[in-house]
């Protein structure tokens, strides 16, 4: 995890960290423009407690950054929310149980200039897991918690993300436990009422899922990846990066690419993208199909 400050220059780092030789903590580490590390704080409860998400936070709706929400996994069990300065001092933390919960990002966001957070995740096991969203005040107090999803599939939701006119975008994936997968897209108000949902497909016996979405002019691109696993190929293979473009009044399909070399024993995933000024992309990730 990775972000650069606004008027700074520097760099936090998120990951996270066994240094206690018991089990993982969130690790964050602050750096200059250099790269020279300024401070790095460990946080958690010398449990397994994986970092997953890491936020820059702000005094007001356009003010200047004062810190930031960490999100991720209390124990290999519950969701966990820990919100820290600029210096990495620990401000409050919050623990939200329920079976199968899983905290996967967290974004500060404003309402009538009060500071609320917004979460997604998932709740649940197997074919009895859904979407989950929460939203809280500003000390991670839950004021709205929604689940969305299929009946009888496994939905999970990897990521969220607010587009201009307030609305929010919840993208992963949908399927029995064991098989084929759909990439999964919800649309929701700031209240949690769902204003579109859309599954995508590619064809054949593939498990698609969705990790990052980035709004253009005219809708939404979304980015992830697709798994053909037939032919016993595993999920260290046969993965090749998925792009959807989609219209934003019904998340209708625009376009669709895969990117990778299919069947040839592969794994292609990016793990984040950007608008290019000319309205074309770039990705980053990882590829074994090219020599790059």
């Amino acid at each position: 995890l990775f972000y650069q400050i606004p008027n700074d220059g520097g760099y936090v780092l998120g990951g996270f960290s066994d240094g206690y030789g018991q089990q993982d903590d969130f690790l964050v580490i602050k750096t200059n423009t250099s790269g020279t590390k300024q401070w790095a704080k460990i946080f958690g409860t010398r449990k397994a407690d994986q970092l997953v998400s890491l936020q820059p936070t702000f005094l007001s709706e356009g003010g200047s950054h004062n810190g930031y929400i960490l999100a991720g996994v209390y124990d290999n069990a519950d969701g966990f929310l820990i919100r820290i300065n600029d210096s990495g001092t620990v401000q409050w933390t919050k623990r939200y149980t329920g079976t199968g919960m899983r905290i996967n990002t967290a974004l500060q966001i404003f309402e009538g200039g009060i500071e609320r957070y917004m979460m997604c995740g998932w709740i649940g096991t197997g074919t009895s897991r859904d979407f989950l969203v929460m939203k809280t005040d500003s000390s991670g107090n839950i004021l709205m918690k929604k689940q969305y999803g299929l009946s009888g599939k496994e939905d999970s939701c990897w990521n969220i993300e607010r587009d201009s006119n307030g609305n929010f975008l919840l993208v992963g994936h949908s399927g029995p436990a064991d098989n084929t997968r759909d990439a999964l897209v919800i649309k929701i108000d700031v209240s949690g009422n769902v204003i579109w949902a859309n599954t995508y497909t590619t064809a054949g016996s593939y498990r698609d899922q969705l990790f990052f979405v980035n709004q253009t002019p005219n809708g939404y691109t979304f980015g992830g990846e697709s798994w053909d696993f037939t032919g016993g190929s595993t999920e260290d293979s046969d993965k090749q990066s998925l792009v959807i473009e989609t219209t934003s009044s019904d998340g209708g399909v625009v376009w669709s690419r895969l990117y990778g070399d299919p069947g040839a024993n592969k794994a292609d995933v990016f793990v984040s993208f950007t608008e290019h000024s000319d309205g074309g992309y770039a990705f980053v990730g990882r590829t074994q199909s090219w020599g790059v």
